[in-house]
């Protein structure tokens, strides 16, 4: 009898195989599902840092939009097609981060009119990653002149990809104008995708999985005085 008893109470301390094997196979259920949740969330926190990322983009290129037609005296369509160019104001006070001016003061004021003169003219054009006005291109630059055209070779700045460092809103994949002289005002539509990364050309991607577009179009007025 005693010994039937040390028996079982050896059995009772150990585990069967069957219950090793259930057991493990609980463990790796539990484990694949956790791994699967975190890899999840991981993408969803890279997704959500992208999308912030092209929303912030497209309100930093509609501040500086509003900011230059509100501050111009005139917009016009340029001679060469898909070009717009904005009259700026002649007396140009502080600068914006990137070298242009970004308020402005007037020259006179007289019988209640305030006058503005004639600044800078500042260009928005299509052109190749070199940034020269006469060629032809999917990125989009900025230029400003004193008079005339803008001067070949001379780059400030670019909204989308370029051969330089600088790739301000690299984000934006499209922008286009609606110039209404009747009423001194510009509707400028934005559109930007995440499909386009630094150093590629504008819409070259392929991938359309898991990918944001935006769009935002605004009318906005330039000043209502003369020059």
């Amino acid at each position: 009898m005693q010994l039937s008893l040390r028996t079982g109470l050896r059995r009772k301390c150990g585990f069967t195989m069957i219950e090793m094997m259930v057991t493990m196979t609980i463990f790796a259920m539990v484990f694949g599902l956790a791994d699967m949740l975190y890899v999840q969330s991981v993408f969803r926190a890279a997704n959500a840092m992208e999308l912030n990322k092209l929303v912030d983009q497209v309100r930093q290129l509609d501040t500086w939009l509003e900011h230059t037609i509100q501050q111009s005296t005139n917009v016009q369509y340029a001679v060469r097609a898909g070009a717009v160019q904005f009259t700026m104001p002649a007396n140009g006070s502080t600068y914006d981060e990137f070298g242009l001016y970004k308020t402005f003061t007037p020259s006179s004021c007289s019988s209640g009119t305030v006058h503005w003169g004639t600044g800078k003219l500042r260009f928005i054009y299509d052109s190749d990653s070199t940034g020269l006005y006469v060629n032809t291109g999917a990125d989009l630059w900025v230029q400003e002149v004193a008079l005339g055209v803008p001067i070949t070779g001379y780059a400030p700045f670019t909204f989308l990809n370029s051969n330089t460092n600088i790739n301000n809103w690299y984000l934006v994949t499209g922008l286009n104008f609606t110039i209404n002289s009747a009423n001194n005002s510009v509707t400028y539509t934005i559109v930007a995708s995440d499909l386009t990364r630094t150093g590629q050309a504008s819409g070259s991607s392929t991938d359309t999985a898991n990918s944001h577009t935006l769009q935002l179009t605004r009318t906005v007025y330039w000043r209502h005085s003369v020059t």
